[in-house]
């Protein structure tokens, strides 16, 4: 398997699964993750924390409030956190998968992966839990097929600082630039919003020899304007949807 930069160098484009097939299915779990590389996804992008045991998992929120359950995440152990049902309808058990099992699967299917580290809603963070995660990555022998990804500046200057050659995004604010992130970080790649993508900021990644990434693609008119810029990497919430205008439009 190549590293994720010469798999990005290697191709025109390709499809990033935001959460997996989030579209479709129950976001950051494996049946979104199998769905998304079963239609074309190269690429997964997760949401990862970190348990009161110091175990990575998979979620997006602080709080377990859209499950009906009132409960902050990371005062949860690895546990009661696997033992939580995600299908509200409860007929079948879905579980939140720890960041093992993740890396396992794409391990095994030769899938790259990007990793947003969650932060505090104040953009605070713990360096244990940081440390974890990267720990977590690299006993896998995964860090050089993982992009680690955070809209906290300080999370992307800690992971830079532990070692050079980790693969590290910036996740733009609202009042983000390229160049500004990337003085702050010197980050690989910056992320943005398709509302924040313009011409300008199209300009500045490329002065900046910054990989420019931009969600998310999930209709026709949102994937032409992700060509219509240049952009190769796909974000999509729906990788079936996506393929499938992709190939008819390679097709015509």
């Amino acid at each position: 398997m190549i590293t994720i930069r010469e798999f990005v160098q290697n191709n025109e484009r390709f499809i990033i699964a935001h959460r997996g097939a989030s579209g479709t299915m129950i976001e950051n779990t494996m049946p979104a993750f199998q769905r998304a590389v079963d239609f074309g996804a190269k690429m997964l992008e997760v949401d990862i924390q970190v348990s009161s045991d110091k175990v990575p998992f998979a979620y997006h929120d602080a709080n377990l409030k859209r499950i009906n359950l009132d409960k902050n995440t990371s005062k949860l152990s690895s546990v009661e956190i696997s033992e939580i049902n995600l299908d509200l309808e409860k007929k079948e058990k879905i579980s939140i998968p720890m960041l093992v099992d993740i890396l396992r699967f794409c391990k095994d299917k030769e899938i790259y992966l990007i990793i947003e580290i969650k932060t505090n809603e104040d953009c605070s963070f713990n360096t244990e839990d940081v440390d974890i995660i990267l720990d977590t990555v690299r006993s896998f022998g995964y860090d050089e097929n993982c992009l680690f990804a955070s809209f906290c500046v300080g999370t992307v200057q800690y992971i830079k600082s532990k070692d050079k050659e980790y693969n590290i995004a910036s996740i733009a604010l609202p009042d983000s630039t390229p160049k500004k992130l990337y003085e702050e970080t010197k980050c690989d790649v910056y992320i943005c919003s398709i509302e924040q993508l313009n011409e300008s900021v199209v300009n500045e990644c490329k002065d900046l020899g910054v990989y420019l990434g931009v969600y998310s693609a999930d209709n026709e008119e949102q994937l032409e304007t992700l060509l219509k810029f240049g952009i190769n990497a796909i974000v999509t919430n729906y990788p079936e949807r996506i393929s499938k205008l992709l190939a008819a439009r390679d097709d015509s």
